[in-house]
């Protein structure tokens, strides 16, 4: 029972860190982002409403990178539409910060 578990565990952590290498910079990115808009919030930059906000933006990039990834290839016209949208998210989470 607890040996099928380790397998079980290896190999999810396995295939999750192989799917994640197609996209390290998209994903260093996100993590950034997501420190920003947590940082924002703490400090009290950010209202909870105003971190919602940002929130689903990440998720709306977190979606194109998914869909990108679903044919099991990240094309380079994929990838310059996931960082344009992260562009996007950046801008917004200065402007919010810094209003």
């Amino acid at each position: 029972m607890k040996l099928s578990r380790i397998i079980l565990v290896a190999t999810v952590l396995v295939s999750t860190t192989a799917f994640a290498q197609d996209t390290p910079v998209i994903d260093k990115h996100q993590a950034k982002q997501q420190n920003r808009i947590a940082q924002g919030q703490a400090s009290g930059q950010l209202t909870g409403q105003e971190a919602a906000s940002l929130q689903r933006g990440q998720s709306h990039v977190a979606d194109k990178k998914a869909a990108a990834k679903a044919d099991g290839r990240v094309t380079n016209s994929e990838r310059a539409d996931i960082r344009q949208a992260q562009q996007r998210q950046n801008k917004r989470i200065y402007n919010k910060k810094h209003d």
